[in-house]
């Protein structure tokens, strides 16, 4: 079942997800016929992360609240519990909520010494909560080694990933030229933690670091791949997020494709319920209020 599930992460990394479905439908099958506990919550995760991968939000809440009757499991099992937290992290990213979570992650990061993936999304939520002292800290303290104190497990892309986000809003262009070597070998992989998490196209993060390093033809190429690995996946949150990150990227020098992009991001994020993410491109390009305007101007 260990080996099931590893499976089911690399494919979901690789974007073969007619494979991964088959996999998670299979994995759960085996779990039920075993009566085993473990492999059964395990199962519950995976529907939970294809459901936030395609931004059905309603559907993956009540499937975090259906862990209830496993809750003495994960108490007992540590890893199993930080599978259950990293779900719960990634819906309330994309869903710009993730100050909820700030004493949930401050605890992680303070326990989990060894992994510093919890300290990168400590990092995510000081960026989402606007606390650039903070934020700021927490960045120059792993960029000072150019990165190599974050451990090269299967953490690894995922702690990368939040850092690059960091990157590009502190604007750490030395940061960024480092980030970009470390990442440009994934160029076509999805970032996902063990479990299975998914947080994105590594092409996304390519993307951020490049406009940062003031590379806009690697960008351009990096935002591309990513918006292709993204709608193929069907991956509408990250689709949004793709079109805000590139209309912020083109605000200054192409304004008028700058805000089509914005009014994408308007009408992916509506669709899927992300109401923050479409007040901030709204806010970008100074859209109008929700409604058939943004719609049609996509």
């Amino acid at each position: 079942m260990l080996a099931h599930s590893w499976r089911i992460s690399l494919l979901l990394a690789l974007g073969e997800l007619e494979v991964v479905d088959r996999e998670m439908e299979a994995y759960g099958d085996a779990a039920e016929r075993l009566h085993q506990q473990r492999a059964r919550a395990q199962a519950l995760f995976h529907r939970c992360a294809r459901l936030l991968m395609a931004g059905a939000f309603d559907e993956a809440e009540q499937l975090i609240a259906a862990t209830a009757e496993y809750a003495a499991l994960l108490q007992e099992d540590q890893i199993l519990g930080m599978r259950l937290a990293a779900l719960v992290f990634v819906m309330r990213e994309i869903q710009g909520r993730l100050g909820e979570l700030e004493a949930a992650v401050q605890q992680f990061a303070e326990a989990q010494s060894a992994m510093p993936v919890w300290r990168c999304g400590l990092m995510c939520v000081y960026l989402q909560t606007g606390r650039e002292a903070e934020l700021r800290r927490e960045y120059e303290s792993l960029a000072a080694d150019a990165f190599a104190s974050l451990p090269r497990d299967n953490l690894w892309l995922p702690s990368l990933a939040f850092a690059a986000e960091a990157c590009a809003h502190l604007g750490d262009r030395r940061g960024a030229q480092t980030l970009r070597g470390l990442l440009e070998p994934y160029s076509g992989q999805n970032v996902v933690t063990p479990g299975v998490a998914y947080i994105g196209p590594v092409d996304r993060y390519l993307a951020l670091v490049a406009v940062t390093a003031g590379d806009e033809d690697a960008a351009a190429r990096w935002f591309a791949a990513a918006r292709r690995k993204a709608a193929a996946t069907g991956a509408r949150p990250t689709s949004a997020r793709l079109a805000l990150d590139q209309a912020r990227a083109l605000h200054d020098r192409d304004p008028a494709r700058a805000a089509e992009l914005a009014a994408e991001a308007v009408s992916e994020a509506e669709a899927v319920g992300l109401t923050a993410l479409a007040e901030d491109a709204r806010a970008l390009v100074g859209l109008g209020g929700p409604g058939p305007q943004i719609s049609s101007a996509a």
